[in-house]
């Protein structure tokens, strides 16, 4: 049986992990992509371009990719 914790505030459970794990993987691969072609080369020579390119990831996928893909997918993560 797997656990499913509900966010907070909501009486729906969350949708299993896999289930999340499955949905991101769209999210993550055109991020990554276009990250390794326009962004990365731009960022090379500076200091702390690891640390930049991981925020920018980060934001995109927390307020861009994410929510859409979880609209997108939205009866199949929680029927």
């Amino acid at each position: 049986m797997e656990i499913c914790s509900a966010e907070p505030g909501s009486t729906r459970p969350a949708p299993p992990p896999w289930k999340m794990e499955i949905s991101a993987t769209p999210a993550i691969y055109p991020i990554s992509v276009l990250g390794s072609l326009f962004l990365i080369p731009r960022l090379a020579t500076l200091p702390l371009s690891s640390a930049i390119v991981a925020c920018v990831v980060n934001v995109l996928m927390t307020y861009v990719a994410m929510p859409t893909v979880s609209r997108l997918l939205r009866d199949w993560l929680a029927p």
